[in-house]
């Protein structure tokens, strides 16, 4: 199952991208309603694609994908040039062949893809930059300066680069053994790493952020910045086996890691200064220098892990074919979701900034006496099913099917206890305790002077 475990894309993928090369694709089976009792997790159509084998004899493949932005129409109503990318490129190659003819086969391939897109342009006055903010570069500078002299820091610069490229890129290996002529074992091994780079801070919109403050217009130093890397790793083995006439069987085992990381530029704690109302030094109003990392990516990361078996076997008598088995998957997940683990300050002004006097301080911690991991959601969910079923071949136009299936999910239920949840607002009032729970999910901590 190549479906996002954990459910953050908007492709129903882990990743950008398929999981497996086009190129290494041997068939593709689309089934738009399918009522085979042995498949598990589907809820619409079941995409089934078989990988390419070894054979008798040496083949392969080189191949090349390019496009850019100038070769994607304009738009069908105002016109408007194409500006999603600036050029994509896919490369790659696949070869296999005989280790030991008749007998055992190999296949490799590897593909790489990237995609450059134009940098968002920001920049103070007097800059190029297509987005210009109202903030001097004077200001900004002091403000690099105040960080060194007083706090040994580095906030960054507004050297940017002119594009972005995402990369993702896969590597898999396939070998195939005929054990004799009633035994095949497959195995499959397969990686993608996938990097996307994004340029946080910036904005000539004015939002709210988690604490309900405005946050925009701003402009970001590139110590704002973060890249999401992303790994999968998968590897199946199955085994078919023909025991006569009328009887065989199916066996696999799987397992697929999903490891997502946040990597920041700075580890610094998030830093908001503000330049719009020196008449009013008690009030901080846009635009704002952002720089330190953002509150979000402080600690967050996503690890899953996915154990999987199946086996079936498939019994032919007469005019009916009766197949009963099981299937069984666990999956491990650790999300850690640490906001603000390293605080956020925001200043009013320069002067505030120079002299620590913060208008917002935001610091989540663990309960106390709990290590970061108390902090994660980390649970086990599993699932297994039983089948059987019978396709019964009526004549040559009408087949009938019948089949019964029984899943049983199994979910652990344990969560962080928060003693000072009970000490604090008691149980009885449920008011205050839904209160209570929603608040710590988003970690409200304000301090004002």
């Amino acid at each position: 199952n190549t479906s996002d475990t954990f459910g953050l894309e908007s492709n129903n993928f882990p990743t950008l991208r398929q999981p497996v090369s086009m190129d290494a694709i041997e068939a593709i089976n689309v089934d738009i309603s399918n009522y085979d009792t042995t498949i598990t997790g589907a809820t619409g159509a079941v995409i089934d694609a078989v990988t390419k084998s070894g054979t008798n004899e040496f083949h392969g493949s080189v191949y090349g994908v390019y496009r850019d932005k100038d070769m994607v129409g304009d738009h069908p109503v105002t016109d408007a040039k194409f500006t999603g990318f600036n050029k994509e490129e896919t490369y790659g190659a696949t070869f296999g062949g005989p280790i030991v003819k008749d007998t055992l086969f190999f296949f490799v391939n590897y593909e790489k893809y990237t995609r450059d897109r134009s940098a968002p342009s920001y920049g103070p006055l007097g800059s190029n930059a297509a987005n210009v903010i109202n903030i001097d570069p004077a200001l900004i500078s002091e403000a690099q300066q105040i960080a060194r002299d007083v706090y040994g820091a580095d906030l960054g610069s507004l050297e940017s680069p002119s594009s972005i490229k995402q990369e993702v890129e896969e590597y898999a290996a396939k070998i195939d053994w005929n054990i004799n002529e009633n035994h095949r074992l497959s195995a499959r091994y397969s990686k993608l790493e996938q990097v996307e780079p994004n340029l946080a801070g910036s904005s000539t919109s004015i939002n709210y952020d988690s604490h309900g403050l405005s946050r925009g217009p701003s402009l970001g130093l590139n110590s704002r910045w973060y890249d999401i890397v992303k790994n999968v790793e998968t590897s199946v083995v199955q085994l078919f086996s023909d025991w006569n006439d009328n009887f065989s069987t199916e066996f696999k085992v799987g397992r697929r890691t999903y490891d997502s990381l946040s990597n920041v530029y700075s580890r610094l704690p998030q830093v908001i200064i503000g330049f719009g109302n020196p008449a009013d030094p008690d009030q901080a109003v846009p635009p704002y220098l952002s720089a330190g990392a953002d509150e979000f990516r402080h600690g967050n990361q996503i690890n899953t892990e996915t154990t999987t078996a199946f086996g079936a076997g498939t019994w032919y008598v007469g005019d009916h074919t009766l197949k009963f088995g099981f299937d069984w998957e666990s999956n491990d997940v650790y999300n850690l979701y640490a906001q603000n683990i390293w605080g956020t300050y925001a200043f009013n002004n320069l002067d505030d900034f120079r002299n620590g006097r913060y208008w917002v301080y935001d610091l989540n911690a663990p309960v106390p006496g709990a290590g970061l991991d108390s902090i994660a959601m980390n649970y086990k969910h599993r699932n297994t099913g039983l089948f059987v079923q019978d396709t019964w071949a009526v004549n040559y136009n009408l087949n009938l099917l019948f089949g019964l299936r029984v899943d049983m999910p199994d979910l652990d239920d344990v969560p962080v206890h928060n003693q000072l949840v009970q000490e604090v607002y008691g149980y009885d009032n449920r008011e205050k305790l839904d209160k209570a729970l929603w608040q710590p999910r988003f970690g409200f901590n304000y301090t004002f002077d």
